[in-house]
C-alpha cells in the first residue's frame, strides 16, 4: 500500500520462483508487525495528533503529482500557464479593485482644479488622461487572451503524444489489449482534461 487511502495494486505472479520468494518477503514483514486497534488510534498524544493533521496538508500536493505523473510534462506546462494566467487576473482585479480608484479620483481632481476646460489644449489633456487609463487597464489583457486558447493547445498536443504512445506499444505487443492501450490513454485523456479545466476558469474574468 502507498500512503494515499485505498490505493493498491495488484500483480499476477507466474514464475513459482518469485511467488515463492515474494512470499517469504510478505511473511517476514507480517511477523514484525502488530496489530493496531481504533482505541489506540483514538489514544494518540497530541503532539501526533497535530503531526498527522500536518501531514494531511501534502494532500493536495500528492493529488497534483499523480497529475504530474499520469499526463506527462504537457501537464506541467499547462500548470505554468495556468499560474501565470490567474496571477495576471489577481493583479488586474487589484488594480481595478484598489489602484484605478485613486489614480482616477487623483486625475479627476487635477481636471476640475483646472480652469480652462474648453480650450483646443485642455480637450487635447484630457484625450492625453483617457489614453493613458485606456493603456493601463488593458494592460496584460492580450496575454491573458493568449493563455486562455494555448491551454487547450497544449492539452491537445499532450493527447496526440498519448495516442502515439498507444500506438507504440502496440506495434511492440503487436497486440491491441486494454493493458497495452490504458497507459496512452490515461496520459492523453488527463492532457486534455487539465487543459479544458485551465481554459474554462480563465474564460470569465479574461472575456
Amino acid at each position: 500500500r502507498s500512503l494515499r487511502p485505498n490505493y493498491e495494486l495488484d500483480v499476477e505472479v507466474y514464475d513459482p520462483e518469485f511467488a515463492r520468494h515474494l512470499e517469504e518477503v510478505v511473511t517476514g514483514k507480517l511477523q514484525g508487525a502488530r496489530q493496531v486497534t481504533l482505541k489506540e488510534v483514538d489514544g494518540r498524544r497530541l503532539s501526533v495528533r497535530l503531526r498527522d493533521g500536518v501531514m494531511r496538508l501534502f494532500a493536495p500536493y500528492l493529488a497534483l503529482t499523480d497529475v504530474f505523473e499520469g499526463g506527462g510534462p504537457f501537464v506541467l506546462w499547462i500548470f505554468l500557464t495556468c499560474l501565470l494566467l490567474w496571477t495576471l487576473v489577481v493583479e488586474r482585479f487589484f488594480y481595478f479593485s484598489r489602484v484605478l480608484p485613486r489614480e482616477f479620483a487623483e486625475a479627476l481632481r487635477r481636471w476640475k482644479a483646472r480652469t480652462d476646460h474648453q480650450s483646443w489644449t485642455a480637450r487635447q489633456i484630457r484625450e492625453a488622461m483617457i489614453s493613458r487609463f485606456r493603456a493601463r487597464m488593458t494592460t496584460n489583457l492580450r496575454l491573458m487572451k493568449v493563455l486562455v486558447p494555448m491551454s487547450p493547445l497544449l492539452g491537445l498536443i499532450g493527447t496526440v503524444s498519448g495516442m502515439l504512445e498507444v500506438f507504440d506499444s502496440m506495434a511492440l505487443r503487436g497486440s491491441a489489449d486494454a493493458r497495452t492501450m490504458a497507459n496512452g490513454v490515461s496520459h492523453a485523456m488527463i492532457c486534455t482534461l487539465t487543459g479544458l479545466a485551465v481554459s474554462i476558469t480563465g474564460l470569465y474574468p479574461v472575456y
